[in-house]
């Protein structure tokens, strides 16, 4: 139980009955997806699996009405912000839709420099080590 001085116990009761729920609906939704034929107990498909959910779960977030709003909300209340996002938009790869696929487009851009130079990184510590 819990040391919650307000909380009745009936409360808890009520809240401890919605987690039947919650594992019924987390439960049929595995099974329409299909991951309930899969087990994963290596390190690799676990993290792999990750991946995809988190990635599915990025490209949900990016067509979120409330974080359409807030862009658009930092982009009106910074004057410095609108000058910054103006030069990006400035990149002949830019990519100005509202689609996900726009964002992702857009996504890949800031991406794709990092991953080159995370791959470039190990021959700079061999070129310039002496």
């Amino acid at each position: 139980m819990t040391k919650i001085p307000e909380l009745k116990y009936q409360e808890v009761g009520n809240l401890y009955g919605l987690r039947n729920w919650v594992e019924y609906g987390l439960k049929q939704s595995k099974n329409e997806l299909g991951w309930s034929d899969f087990r994963f107990t290596d390190y690799p498909r676990i993290e792999k699996w990750w991946e995809m959910v988190m990635s599915a779960f990025l490209m949900v977030s990016l067509q979120s009405e409330k974080l359409n709003k807030r862009k658009l909300k930092t982009v009106k209340s910074s004057n410095q912000t609108s000058k910054t996002k103006g030069k990006i938009q400035e990149h002949p790869w830019w990519d100005s839709g509202l689609g996900w696929q726009n964002r992702l487009n857009n996504l890949r851009l800031f991406l794709q420099p990092l991953s080159y130079f995370n791959l470039l990184k190990p021959w700079l510590v061999v070129i310039f080590k002496y």
